[in-house]
This record gives C-alpha cells, sequence and structure tokens, in this order.
C-alpha cells in the first residue's frame, strides 16, 4: 500500500496478526517498510540495477529511523543510477575478506607449520615462538607484513634475552623467506635484519670445587631435581635428552637414547657408571612404578621450569655464571685433563664431526663406536666428581631391570 510515511503512523502501526505489511514511502520512491506478524519491522528498497529489478535490505525499524531510512535509500538510488552495482561491490568485497583470511599471518604460520616446522624434531618450540612473536599481527593480511614489525619483535625481546632474540630472529627471517617464495609477500622483508646480540664461544669451565659445591646443593632440591642434575653430571648429555629420560630406555648399565630425540636423529648409546646406576635404582625406589618418564611430575611430559630450578641451584651452590650445558664443557676439560682422548670425549657427547672431507681411514674410525672406551671414561668422570664432592665411591653396579 502507497502512503506518506510519518514517524508518529509508525510508532502506532498495529502489528498484523498474520502475514506481513507492506507499505510503500511516496515521499522517497521505492522505499518500502515491512512488518511481520513476527513483529520484524525493515526498510527496503526496489531499484533497477542493469535492467534486473533489485530489493535492498537498508535496515531495521526502530534502530534505523524514517529519516535515516530515506536518506540511505536516496543515496543507493544516486550510485545506481551512476553505475555503480552495489551487489556486485558487496560479493567483490565478500570474496577480498575471504582472500585476506585465507593469507593472514595467522593462516601461513599455520602452512608454515605443516609445510615446514612438521618435519623438525623441535616443532612445537619454534611454532610456539613465532606464534608469540607474532601475536599482535595474526589477523593482519601476511602481504602487510613489514620487515620494521619483524625487527620491532627482535628488539624487543632483546631487551630482557639477547641470546633468546638470535634465534627469534633466525626464525622470523627463515618464516619470511618461506612466505615469500610461496607468493605471500611481495619482497622478503626477513633479510638483512639487524642481528641484536653478538654472541662469542663460551669460555667457561667448571672448576672441580665448583662442580664439587653443584653437586652438595643438589642433594637439598629433593629427589626429582636433585636427581635430575646429578645424573646430569654423571652422564654428561643433553638437557633435554635427561629430562626426557624413560625407564624402557635403560638396558642394564647402558643408557639407548632412540634417535627419535638425540640432536643428530641417531641413535645414542650412554654408559651408565656404578654412581649414576645407583642414583637412578633410588629414584625407582621411590616411583609409583618403573615405567615411562623418570623425570616428571605429571607422569605425560618430562620436567620443565629449568629457569627457576638453575636460580635456586645457583643460590644453594653458590656458583653462578654458568649454564646448565657447561656441565658437557667440564666433562670434556676434565676429562682431557686426565687423559681420555678427544674421539671417545666426542662420542660421549654425541657430537658430529664437521668441516672439511676427511680420508676413508677417519671416516672408519669416526664411525666406530668405541662402546668400552666410553664406559671407560664416564667410570673415571664419575670419580672424579665424587671425589672432589668428597662422596664414597659406589660400589658394584646393579643391573637395571635384571
Amino acid at each position: 500500500m502507497k502512503t506518506e510515511l510519518t514517524a508518529v503512523a509508525l510508532r502506532k502501526l498495529p502489528r498484523p496478526e498474520s502475514g506481513r505489511l507492506e507499505l510503500t514511502d511516496t515521499k522517497c520512491r521505492g522505499l518500502n517498510f515491512r512488518y511481520t506478524a513476527k513483529g520484524e519491522r525493515t526498510w527496503s528498497i526496489r531499484l533497477k540495477v542493469h535492467g534486473r529489478d533489485r530489493r535492498f535490505v537498508l535496515g531495521h525499524y526502530p534502530a534505523m529511523s524514517l529519516s535515516d531510512a530515506r536518506d540511505t535509500a536516496g543515496r543507493l538510488r544516486a550510485e545506481v543510477t551512476a553505475g555503480r552495482d552495489p551487489v556486485a561491490e558487496r560479493r567483490e568485497a565478500r570474496q577480498a575478506a575471504l582472500v585476506d583470511q585465507a593469507t593472514s599471518v595467522s593462516e601461513v604460520l599455520h602452512r608454515y607449520a605443516d609445510l615446514h616446522l612438521a618435519k623438525l624434531k623441535d616443532e612445537s618450540r619454534r611454532h610456539n615462538a613465532l606464534k608469540r612473536a607474532l601475536k599482535i599481527h595474526m589477523a593482519r593480511p601476511m602481504a602487510e607484513l613489514t620487515k620494521t614489525d619483524l625487527q620491532a619483535m627482535v628488539d624487543d625481546k632483546a631487551r630482557k634475552t639477547p641470546v633468546a632474540a638470535n634465534r627469534l630472529l633466525a626464525g622470523l627471517s627463515h618464516f619470511a623467506g618461506w612466505a615469500h617464495r610461496r607468493g605471500y609477500l611481495e619482497v622478503n622483508i626477513g633479510e638483512r635484519l639487524e642481528k641484536p646480540h653478538r654472541e662469542t664461544g663460551r669460555d667457561r669451565v667448571l672448576t672441580l670445587e665448583e662442580l664439587a659445591a653443584i653437586w652438595d646443593a643438589s642433594e637439598k632440591l629433593g629427589p626429582l631435581w636433585g636427581g635430575y642434575i646429578r645424573l646430569l653430571m654423571l652422564t654428561a648429555q643433553r638437557r633435554g635428552d635427561v629430562a626426557g629420560m624413560r625407564w624402557e630406555e635403560l638396558e642394564g648399565d647402558r643408557w639407548v637414547i632412540p634417535g627419535s630425540r638425540t640432536k643428530n636423529g641417531k641413535p645414542h648409546i650412554v654408559h651408565l657408571s656404578a654412581p649414576a646406576v645407583a642414583e637412578l635404582e633410588g629414584i625407582r625406589e621411590d616411583a609409583e612404578r618403573a615405567k615411562g618418564l623418570i623425570f616428571t611430575t605429571t607422569g605425560k611430559t618430562p620436567i620443565s621450569g629449568f629457569g627457576r630450578f638453575k636460580e635456586r641451584l645457583d643460590e644453594l651452590s653458590g656458583v653462578t655464571g654458568w649454564t646448565l650445558h657447561d656441565l658437557r664443557t667440564a666433562f670434556a676439560s676434565h676429562c682431557a685433563e686426565a687423559g681420555v682422548s678427544e674421539s671417545v670425549v666426542d662420542r660421549v657427547l654425541n657430537h658430529v664431526a664437521t668441516g672439511s672431507r676427511v680420508s676413508a681411514v677417519a671416516r672408519v674410525y669416526q664411525r666406530s663406536e668405541l662402546l668400552p672406551q666410553r664406559a671407560q671414561a664416564l667410570e673415571r668422570w664419575a670419580g672424579i666428581l665424587l671425589r672432589a664432592a668428597g662422596e664414597p665411591l659406589a660400589g658394584q653396579v646393579v643391573r637395571l631391570g635384571a
């Protein structure tokens, strides 16, 4: 029904008992007011776009008043008269939004994780580091990310942890390069980012007195963390390998670390000296079951919180300015002084030889296991540690799992 609509008439208009009521405004050509039996009141306008009759919903009453509806209808009519197609423009806007979503930083990072990070052993750590750094940019289109953005992330990290900032720089650079090669970025914004911290090789070698103080302090940390640090010292293995140690990996006086957990991807055999076996037997007596992870508080994941643990250890021992990795350096240094060959030390530490091409004879020598010599080296190392700490040497080796 055509009528000149008024604000007063609209407020007093009764709801239809069934169906819907349609009112067409005579003051604004094509403007329509629809009132349904369910109480819905909407504004719309009918216009011809490229010869086709189309209805455009403008809004809902009373949120959109009569005057607002007339103004909106007038603007839309002017756009159509000028040759624009509002329907097509809305469709293109929706498609553009979908494209932006598909190529957002979040989506590209997800694809990077699936196609690249999933191949790496430390996938979770690298992925989480990138997610934390890119958190505020996740919803942005990847194409809008800039080199300035990446450098700011690295610089912010460097204010607290300079070395960690270097690792973040490497991760962001690789991610940006990967995105550039796949067309998500027009330029490689990860190139030539400024490294915030110049790293130098560590020359910190813990003295026997310092090692003794650390050993003594471990006795005050309780069976979990105390046992962990003593096994770390006795085996000279990486902190993550020891943290992930499982009862099933122990075979008598040998610990076989599977290739899935080692840095070089190859299984690694570690001789367990008499004190190391005694340490594990003490832990097993306290454990509810000799199965699964040895160092765990949840039964499902290895221990974590190494930062707080290390601060407590420093406080108890009085030894500062060192890292857990320095225990491996101490093993290498003191064993070398005790006459253990470098090749045996390298195999205990599970190092992979790098550098120039070696001879066939050298390659055969490098592939040899040297298991007896490695066992002797770790037994000697245990003796050095225990004598320094004033501890009695462990007696006969108890065969784990026997």
